[in-house]
This record gives structure tokens, C-alpha cells and sequence, in this order.
């Protein structure tokens, strides 16, 4: 069954959106504007950069009644059009994914070309989105190909990929390639703080999310920011036992998680110690205690730190458990 449409958080103005790319939607428009627009793309990049949101976003444009062109609006996310998008109800366009399940199937893709032989509901062009193509089966992707081999003149189709490796060279050589880039982090924390983030939260999931929107979005749902203090306080200046330990590894996600926001507080650690001005460090909102901790150890320490923390990344993803390697790390630790 070919899945409903993923709403986009704001269905308003994309320079609202923090998650969509306006280079992408300004490249879109002009090549509407031309008559230039090929029949396929291929959006590339890594999870949470947009891709989705930014396909979304130029189905919206193609399919807006009433944009004002003049006020420098892609879309006027009010009119039918826009609004049976966000709605995930608009006849003309489509998206699919594998939705619960680990690939996407020929049957989606069957389903996909029979809509898109169909003629367009409201005589505008159709869109098809295919999200993580690189999930396709071989014979979805071949099913697929003869798609972008016979093209149908009012019909766009936007794969977005964050494995362009994984994807038939020929469905590659068919496409016109899209690469999403993250921005840069101080432009991506703006941007959370104009969407009515804490400066401080906003400040610290763009670095940490280094500068893709959609993970600093999904960090925020998940309470990293706040997770954080805790587990650097229980782990690194309280004297947490092994029943905190046995308690974060039985959540591997959770365990992850823990490990990498660490990382993140020795290499701040290690910032300090080459000179590094205090805004320019992720966790500057614990100021005083990064400073602390980082008086405790030599820079060749602070290294090492790092290395065990990393070897419990690779432990934690080649199906280990960590509990030992926890440890090990907790051995470490010069507490006040």
C-alpha cells in the first residue's frame, strides 16, 4: 500500500520552516518560471536536512492557486492547493516510503505508476515523491526505472536519498542530482530562536546537531537538552553506581544517546584547552563546570577520554553491551 502524505510542521511560508531548504525552492522556481524543469530529481543528504520537507515544499509551489510572487512567497500556504498538501489529501500529489516496514516493495511502485498514468486531477503537473529510495528492492527499483525511462511531460518526480551509493546507477544517470548541505550552525540556531526557541537550547542542539534542522527538531521531541545536565551531573560530578548504569544500558537508544552528548562535553573539554572562545563551544551554557572539568585533565587525558567514549560508540553499534565499557569510562573520572 503506497503511504499518505508526511504533514510539514508549517504550512505558512517556507522561510518559516526551518527544515526547508529556500536555495532548493529559488532553484525550483526559476526553473519553473523557464520551462526548464526536468521530469526527475534526486535529493541527497543526510537524514534531517530537509529533503522531505523541501520535496513537499516544491509540490506546494507547483500546486499553489494564489502565491504572492510580488511579497516573495514560494507558496501561500492558504489556498486549496497548499492546504490539501498539508493535509496529505491533494489528488496529484503522492508520496511513498516503506513505512513500518524495512524496504519499499514493487507493490508501492506499481501503485505509484498507475497514478502517475492517470491525468492530473486539476490539469497542473503531477508530483511524486519516493522517500529513502535507497530502500527500494531491486524490483521496485526496476519497476521504477521504466518510469524514468518513459517519462509523462506533466509529471515530476522527486526521489530523496541519504545513500545515493545505494541506488541504481541507473536510476542515478536518470535523475538531475539535488544536494542538500547543512547549513551553517550559527544561521541554524537563529533560525530556532526565530521559531521561538530558548537561546540556549537553540544554541546547543545546532551545534549538536551540526547544522541539520530536522535533527536539532527530532533532538528537541526527544528532551535532549534537557537530558543532558542530568546525565553529565549523575555521570561526571556525582557518584553514580551500577544501578545507573544498568539502568541507562538497558535502553541501547537512550545509551547512545548518553555517550554522544559525553563526547560532546570532553571535545568542549578539549576546545577549551586549545584556546577556544567560550561562545563558540556547544555546551556554553554550563560554562563554570566545563571549565572545571576540563582544569582536571591534561590534554593527553581529555584524548584518552575521548578514545574510550568512542570505543563504546562502536561497541554499542556492533550489538554489545556497554555496561563494562561504562565503567571503564567511570574509572577515569577526577571528581571534585
Amino acid at each position: 500500500m503506497v503511504s499518505g502524505l508526511i504533514k510539514l510542521s508549517l504550512t505558512d511560508l517556507p522561510l518559516k520552516a526551518i527544515d526547508i531548504q529556500e536555495s532548493v525552492l529559488t532553484r525550483f522556481h526559476d526553473l519553473l518560471a523557464k520551462g526548464r524543469l526536468a521530469h526527475a530529481y534526486l535529493f541527497v543528504g543526510p537524514a534531517g536536512i530537509g529533503k522531505m520537507s523541501t520535496a513537499l515544499a516544491v509540490a506546494k509551489m507547483i500546486q499553489c492557486e494564489t502565491p504572492d510572487r510580488a511579497a516573495g512567497q514560494f507558496f501561500c500556504g492558504v489556498c486549496p492547493g497548499c492546504v490539501k498538501i498539508a493535509s496529505a489529501s491533494h489528488p496529484d500529489v503522492m508520496v511513498t516510503d516503506q513505512g513500518e516496514e524495512a524496504s519499499i516493495k514493487i507493490e508501492q511502485i506499481r501503485g505509484l505508476l498507475s497514478r502517475a498514468r492517470l491525468r492530473s486531477f486539476y490539469g497542473r503537473r503531477k508530483v511524486f515523491i519516493v522517500r529513502n529510495a535507497e530502500v527500494m528492492t531491486t524490483e521496485a527499483s526496476n519497476a521504477f526505472l521504466k518510469n524514468l525511462e518513459e517519462p509523462s511531460s506533466d509529471t515530476l518526480i522527486i526521489l530523496t536519498t541519504g545513500a545515493p551509493e545505494a541506488n541504481l546507477d541507473t536510476i542515478r544517470s536518470r535523475c538531475q542530482m539535488v544536494y542538500f548541505h547543512p547549513i551553517g550552525v550559527d544561521e541554524l540556531a537563529a533560525r530556532l530562536k526565530r521559531d521561538g526557541w530558548e537561546e540556549k537550547e537553540a544554541h546547543f542542539l545546532a551545534y549538536y546537531a551540526e547544522g541539520c534542522p530536522g535533527q536539532a527538531k527530532q533532538m528537541r521531541e526527544a528532551g535532549i537538552f534537557q537530558k543532558k545536565k542530568e546525565w553529565l551531573d549523575d555521570f561526571l560530578f556525582s557518584e553514580c553506581g551500577d544501578d545507573w548504569i544498568k539502568d541507562l544500558t538497558n535502553d541501547k537508544g537512550a545509551t547512545r544517546d548518553f555517550l554522544a552528548v559525553l563526547r560532546s562535553w570532553v571535545r568542549d573539554g578539549l576546545l577549551l584547552k586549545t584556546g577556544t572562545a567560550a561562545e563558540r563551544l556547544m555546551h556554553r551554557d554550563l560554562g563554570e563546570a566545563l571549565t572545571r572539568f576540563a582544569a582536571r585533565y591534561s590534554f593527553r587525558e581529555l584524548e584518552d577520554f575521548d578514545q574510550e567514549i568512542i570505543k563504546g560508540l562502536r561497541l554499542l553499534q556492533d550489538g554489545f553491551n556497554v555496561r563494562v565499557q561504562l565503567n571503564i569510562i567511570r574509572m577515569l573520572i577526577k571528581r571534585d
